[in-house]
């Protein structure tokens, strides 16, 4: 009986301990979290970032579903918006070419980066 009682208090000693961990493990990665996501945000271009933000405003609105969404036509549709884009401009968002994306941008290639959301 005595060794019931020991091996209970035991348990029970250890599941606080456990408890107490757990809640300082939580809330540490947490705020190690929200951190990075703060980092994460800082790192995004501001001109994505109002990109971004004007697809969650227009986008029902562009395209009430996502069937009917081209992904070029939805970006030039947004952008539009907030500038006036050129013949020119709309042609380079389209990207209508047969070479890999990833090699004409390490080429340095005229396709305007800061249109590529990547």
């Amino acid at each position: 009986m005595i060794l019931i009682k020991y091996h209970q208090k035991l348990f029970t000693l250890l599941f606080l301990i456990s408890c107490v961990l757990s809640c300082d493990y939580k809330s540490n990665n947490f705020k190690k979290e929200t951190t990075l996501r703060k980092i994460e945000i800082l790192e995004i271009p501001k001109k994505n970032i109002s990109i971004i933000e004007a697809a969650k405003k227009y986008g029902p609105e562009v395209s009430s579903t996502y069937k009917k969404a081209v992904c070029t036509e939805f970006l030039i549709q947004i952008l539009e918006k907030s500038e006036n884009l050129t013949s020119l401009d709309k042609s380079r968002i389209r990207i209508i070419t047969n070479d890999d994306i990833q090699d004409l941008l390490k080429n340095k290639s005229m396709i305007q980066k800061e249109y590529i959301l990547l």
